[in-house]
């Protein structure tokens, strides 16, 4: 039986996963909804102020000031997670009685992305901040750089506050190292992309956070950042509470010139996040995708193979099961790890599986109840195809698993 699917046939391919722990006192049941889903800020915030207390957790809260930038970061999971996270910041401060400070937690800076659509959406959704369209060209040296957004030059880094830690969040290109991709490694042609953004965005940051494959090696960052301390954990959206396979490896590296550790609290603080998964792929969808008759001649004689197994309810028609590479959902009736090329089928809608729903997979809000609730703007997708947006789901980060880190990056790490 396939780890990753429902499928007896031998695997071509290992798809690497976290244990989903059962539920516990230190491991709770987790979200029973999508909807419930984007509450997850509030509900880290809670488990940790139950483990360490709100008094400590209302000082540390107090103390968060970043400068935030983002380099690979697709649509934006980490601007939207740090959103989610310093809005759910202010509500515990309130409601805890603690009083507000009175500066803004995070600063954003400035994004470093080359695909035009994912430009389009991070320059519509999050406040139009700058953008560096190529990582291999960007000098952080220079006081200004062209920036796609404005259509001119801006100043590299717009603040200059003292006691603000300046963090960067990156998803470099993870095909070279993927067991589903070309595994090409450090030899590949495009690895320059992770030298450059290495060797840049150490000249101004603090803190980085980088995510990739689980077979990326946390070697690479440690042989880049010369002086920095780091440290990884493999997290699976469905440890903490979310019906989605996608498990990535997080490396939390800072400058030990500029940041130190706290004593009291670490990295393992993550672990208070976990949750035993209650959601399934079956409740998880509430959009509207294509009609059943918009199944073509083509994609019917798939179907139907898939359907001769019986189990699978969400199959991935961008796969053959006759070729031995079907694809469906998990084991454990959660969602597959999504590719650029996925096209899921739901068997019990009787319809493919829409854009905007494939994108809500990875906690990002997609309407303006989603948004409400986590307090995150909604994806504004305007002029991207529905191909676009599928492809972009592909390649995304999932929100909750970026807030979890940076969460934990906020809680360890301070200021020397």
């Amino acid at each position: 039986m396939c780890a990753a699917c429902c499928f007896d046939h031998t695997c071509r391919h290992f798809y690497p996963k976290t244990t989903v722990p059962a539920a516990s006192d230190q491991h709770p049941a987790g979200f029973k909804t999508l909807r419930e889903a984007f509450r997850w800020p509030d509900v880290f915030l809670q488990k940790v102020a139950k483990h360490y207390g709100t008094p400590w957790l209302c000082k540390r809260l107090r103390l968060w000031r970043w400068t935030f930038s983002s380099a690979f970061s697709g649509v934006g999971a980490p601007e939207s997670a740090v959103t989610s996270l310093e809005a759910a910041a202010g509500i515990f401060l309130e409601s805890a009685g603690a009083r507000k400070p009175v500066h803004r937690k995070v600063l954003f800076e400035f994004t470093c992305e080359i695909d035009p659509h994912c430009r389009k959406v991070l320059m519509n959704t999050y406040q139009s901040p700058c953008n560096w369209p190529d990582i291999t060209s960007f000098n952080p040296a220079r006081k200004t750089q062209y920036c796609s957004t404005h259509q001119k030059m801006c100043p590299v880094q717009k603040y200059h506050v003292r006691n603000r830690l300046r963090v960067n969040a990156a998803g470099p290109i993870c095909t070279l190292f993927s067991r589903m991709g070309r595994r090409t490694g450090t030899d590949d042609p495009r690895f320059v992309t992770h030298s450059s953004y290495y060797d840049s965005m150490k000249q101004i940051s603090d803190i980085m956070i980088i995510e990739n494959v689980p077979e990326y090696s946390e070697e690479i960052a440690r042989q880049h950042l010369v002086g920095w301390s780091t440290e990884s954990v493999v997290v699976d959206p469905r440890v903490l509470g979310v019906p989605a396979s996608r498990a990535r490896l997080y490396i939390l590296a800072f400058n030990e010139a500029t940041v130190k550790r706290r004593r009291d609290v670490c990295f393992g603080c993550t672990a208070l996040c976990c949750n035993k998964h209650l959601m399934t792929t079956k409740s998880h969808w509430s959009g509207v995708g294509f009609k059943s008759n918009q199944v073509f001649q083509v994609v019917a004689r798939n179907l139907a193979d898939y359907r001769r197994l019986k189990t699978v309810r969400f199959p991935d028609m961008s796969q053959y099961p006759r070729n031995g590479r079907g694809r469906g959902e998990c084991a454990d009736k959660t969602l597959c790890t999504l590719t650029t090329s996925t096209k899921l089928f739901s068997e019990d809608k009787k319809r493919f599986v829409s854009s905007k729903e494939l994108l809500s997979s990875h906690i990002l809000p997609t309407t303006l109840d989603q948004s409400r609730i986590c307090s995150a703007p909604a994806l504004c997708l305007d002029g991207v195809s529905t191909g676009q947006q599928s492809k972009m789901a592909g390649n995304s980060m999932n929100s909750v698993c970026v807030g979890m880190v940076l969460l934990a990056a906020c809680l360890s790490l301070e200021p020397k």
